[in-house]
């Protein structure tokens, strides 16, 4: 119960600071990846939602806290392998792969597809979208 209180930036450091063990190795493996992985989408989901919360620009924003892009996953990842992990499209393909995993019958793909679609004159490329992302089987 005490780790539902906690900050996102208080969890990604607890879970940096526990040792390598197979307690955190189990964690990793239940999103289907290793602990660095895991570790270093905890500090860029704090660090991304840091911004938002404090209404910084995220849109064309080169990420100084950047998620470790995994080699083999468990679970269905993006096909494109040549994404650039500085830019906010890394940070969402994270964002749906651990909601696949904990809640897959999620929403966040249609909702993100939608707002981009009331957006019409977003820069995707200033957020590191490669063309033809949402015809990729991990964005259905």
């Amino acid at each position: 119960m005490a780790l539902e209180i906690l900050s996102l930036g208080t969890l990604s450091k607890l879970f940096e600071n526990l040792r390598i063990s197979p307690e955190k190795k189990a964690i990793a493996a239940h999103f289907g990846l290793n602990t660095f992985v895991l570790e270093s989408w905890m500090h860029t989901l704090s660090h991304v939602r840091n911004i938002c919360a404090h209404h910084g620009r995220i849109w064309n924003r080169t990420l100084t806290q950047i998620p470790k892009l995994p080699k083999n996953p468990s679970f269905k990842w993006i096909g494109n392998s040549t994404i650039s992990p500085d830019r906010l499209y890394a940070t969402l393909c994270c964002i749906q792969y651990l909601l696949n995993t904990v809640a897959p019958n999620h929403t966040f793909h249609n909702r993100l597809k939608n707002l981009l679609l009331e957006y019409p004159k977003t820069d995707l490329m200033s957020m590191g979208f490669p063309s033809g992302w949402e015809a990729e089987a991990f964005w259905k």
